[in-house]
């Protein structure tokens, strides 16, 4: 923390830590905990009580990241602006000199998870959600366990990326 930052802009930056890494464990945590259970080989639920459980769980997810992913960036967003380097005649690292930078590129990846997720996942999303409401899982299987796991990896990425960033420039800034 520079010492010149104001307590608004420690607050933002420290509000934006914790709540990008809440963020990141429930999309790392939540599938890695229920994957196994559901899809496990010898698993005794039909395909349509999967997919049941898989929207369920997909639709919680889905409420607690709308809510908390816009505040989260407009926090990082802020902070980016607020943020200043360190005078030049201090001694200071590459974060500290680039704070601005390393705060844009944590909201730029969360923006990223946000629009990741409308280009590339709501339209399988919305197959998965018209399959459930039918009562149809002839496909959902494999639809879930390849294709969604592998975009959602994806927004997991970008949403750990946006947490080391916003981490190391409030650890080392």
């Amino acid at each position: 923390m520079a010492s010149s930052d104001s307590a608004t802009l420690v607050l933002a930056r420290s509000t934006a830590v914790v709540g990008l890494g809440i963020a990141s464990g429930l999309m790392i945590g939540i599938p890695a905990w229920t994957w196994p259970a559901l899809y496990r080989p010898n698993s005794n639920l039909k395909p349509e009580h999967r997919l049941g459980i898989f929207v369920k769980v997909y639709n919680q997810g889905k409420t607690t990241m709308m809510s908390t992913i816009p505040v989260i960036t407009a926090l990082l967003g802020y902070s980016a602006v607020a943020a200043k380097a360190p005078v030049d005649y201090l001694p200071a690292n590459f974060v500290s000199r680039h704070r601005k930078a390393f705060l844009a590129a944590s909201a730029a990846s969360a923006v990223g998870f946000i629009a990741w997720t409308g280009a590339m996942m709501m339209g399988l999303n919305n197959q998965l959600m018209k399959l459930e409401k039918e009562n149809r899982a002839s496909k959902d299987d494999e639809l879930v366990q390849k294709k969604w796991l592998g975009l959602h990896l994806v927004r997991c990425a970008l949403g750990s990326t946006a947490f080391v960033l916003a981490v190391a420039e409030l650890a080392l800034a």
